[in-house]
Formats: C-alpha cells, sequence, structure tokens
C-alpha cells in the first residue's frame, strides 16, 4: 500500500496494510490511521493522515490515495550517522545527539554534542582542566587548526547553560542543526581527516616493491 523508509529496519520497503483504516478526531483535526507491516523486517508501523479537509488517505482503505498521500510513520527512521576513524563511544555519542535533533529534543542533542567534544579531548589524554581549557589544550597540542578550536568553543558556549541548570532560553532546530554540523567537523579535524591520510599513506605502502638485497 505505501513503500517509505521503515522507522524499524531503515530499509525502504513496502509497507501492507493490517486491516482496514479508521477514521478519528482529537480536538479539531480529523486522522485517517492504520497498522502496516514491513515487507523486510515484518514489524509494524502506524502511518496516519491529516484529513481534516477532505486530503486524500480517507479511512476507505484506498490503496491509491495512501501510497501518494503525506503519511506521517511512526516510529520514524532517524537514520545512522557514523564518522570515519572516531572510537566507538564518541561515535555512538555523535550519533546519539543527531538522533535527539531528529525527534525535536534540541536541548538533549546540544548537550550530548558538547559531551562529545569533552569526550574526544579526554581520549587524545587532556584529562585536567575545564572544559574551555581541555579545548585550548587540544589546540596547543596541533590536533585542531585555529578555526577548529573556535568551533569547539561555540559549541561550548551553547551547551554551558544546560549543563549547569540553566534552561531559560530554548534551542531551535537551526541552532541544534549548526551546533552538530560543527561537531563533525571537530571529529573531522582529530579522527577522520587524519584517519584517511594513515590509510592512504598504507595503501601506498603496500604497493612499494620490496628493495633487492
Amino acid at each position: 500500500m505505501a513503500t517509505t523508509i521503515c522507522g524499524n529496519c531503515g530499509f525502504s520497503s513496502h509497507l501492507a496494510a493490517r486491516g482496514t483504516p479508521e477514521t478519528v478526531t482529537y480536538k479539531t483535526v480529523s486522522y485517517a490511521q492504520a497498522s502496516f507491516a514491513c515487507d523486510t523486517c515484518k514489524r509494524l508501523s502506524v502511518g496516519w493522515i491529516d484529513v481534516s479537509y477532505g486530503g486524500p488517505g480517507a479511512a476507505s482503505g484506498d490503496e491509491e490515495r495512501w501510497a501518494t498521500a503525506d503519511v506521517t510513520w511512526h516510529p520514524k527512521w532517524l537514520g545512522q550517522t557514523t564518522y570515519e576513524h572516531v572510537p566507538d563511544h564518541i561515535n555512538s555519542a555523535a550519533d546519539e545527539a543527531w538522533k535527539c535533533h531528529g525527534i525535536n529534543a534540541h536541548r538533549a542533542a546540544v548537550l550530548l554534542a558538547r559531551s562529545v567534544i569533552e569526550a574526544t579531548a579526554k581520549d587524545k589524554g587532556i584529562t585536567s582542566g575545564v572544559l574551555a581549557s581541555k579545548i585550548e589544550q587540544m589546540r596547543e597540542k596541533d590536533l585542531v587548526r585555529p578555526h577548529i578550536e573556535q568551533a569547539a568553543h561555540e559549541i561550548r558556549h551553547i551547551g554551558n547553560d544546560m549543563a549547569h541548570g540553566d534552561y531559560v532560553d530554548p534551542i531551535s532546530a537551526e541552532e541544534s542543526d549548526e551546533v552538530l554540523t560543527l561537531m563533525g567537523e571537530v571529529l573531522d579535524e582529530v579522527y577522520s581527516s587524519p584517519g584517511r591520510v594513515a590509510a592512504r599513506k598504507a595503501a601506498r605502502q603496500e604497493k612499494v616493491p620490496p628493495v633487492s638485497a
């Protein structure tokens, strides 16, 4: 009936309706909703369409309408963010930050990004001082260039109030996205870029013929 990215397995799959869609009304909004089984993983998802103004997908079960309508799915596939050559415990935290962003938990996303920066410093042997000092030490050790040091400080600034329990100002989706993008810049600088260079060097050296005695 519908093809989408399954929120359970992450594959682009056909989702077949289980039962007849029904229409429900909450406050002033009417929805057509139904459960669907993924052809790939067989697990169920729920899909619903706003039909308050006679939009497509009324509870008739019309397959064409469900296939072409703007369906909201639960669970929603949030993707998998992986950074090259980054230690697993830091990679998983960075991925979790993006998942928080995907469900509009923007404060949580920013806090995790801040933690990723601190974990990166600690992974490189920088364990003393507050986060500002750790970032400065990353620059002193030539782990990051000046503009990447500033990127790390920007993440620190926006995360500091929340880290200390001050939640007065909300975090917008745009701010969250900017912070996580800067987090990726730091991870690329410290891990991914050096890792790619090392891999290329190793591959080149493997092709060098041995020197004859």
